[in-house]
């Protein structure tokens, strides 16, 4: 399930019932809807906390990680199994697009300025680039061996990638992978 706790608080102000082993959430800021990714039973969990409603929005194999954009209300699904990327549009909780990328997908980011999805791809050591004009490449696929978790700063213009290998954190400024 899910767990809800007030951002300054320490008590649990209640749980919801979701898909089966839920692992990645994402937050729409601006609608108020929570993405829950269901590993095991393929599913999305769509919280909506203003109508206090949820449903289920059926996406690709072994969903992993769920990014949203805000600005176009669009939610990004990565789909561990098969190597994709469910599109969700927001306003309708349906699947708008699914997106090839490399093998195990395990993390997602939104570059809201650029419009662009950043997909970490675990088994390939690649990071995908869907959508928008990004300003910078990501990384060649032999500087982030296994990247993992991923995010992005936008103000300084820079992908950040955590190899769960022996390495340290990388850091992509420019298209140029630096050691953080």
């Amino acid at each position: 399930g899910v767990v809800s706790m007030p951002a300054c608080g320490q008590s649990v102000a209640g749980t919801l019932t979701v898909g089966s082993r839920p692992d990645g959430v994402g937050v729409n800021p601006i609608t108020g809807k929570i993405y829950v990714a269901n590993l095991q039973s393929n599913t999305v969990s769509v919280i909506d906390e203003a109508a206090n409603t949820t449903s289920t929005v059926n996406v690709g194999n072994g969903p992993d990680a769920v990014a949203v954009n805000p600005v176009t209300n669009t939610v990004y699904v990565a789909n561990d199994t098969d190597g994709t990327v469910s599109v969700i549009n927001g306003a309708t909780d349906t699947v708008t697009a699914t997106v090839t990328v490399g093998a195990n997908p395990q993390a997602v980011a939104v570059d809201t300025a650029e419009d662009a999805v950043y997909v970490a791809n675990y088994t390939s050591g690649t990071v995908s680039v869907i959508g928008g004009s990004p300003k910078t490449s990501p990384p060649p696929p032999d500087a982030v061996p296994t990247p993992h978790p991923l995010a992005l700063d936008t103000r300084h213009n820079t992908h950040l990638f955590a190899d769960p290998g022996p390495a340290a954190p990388y850091g992509a400024r420019g298209g140029t992978t630096i050691l953080l």
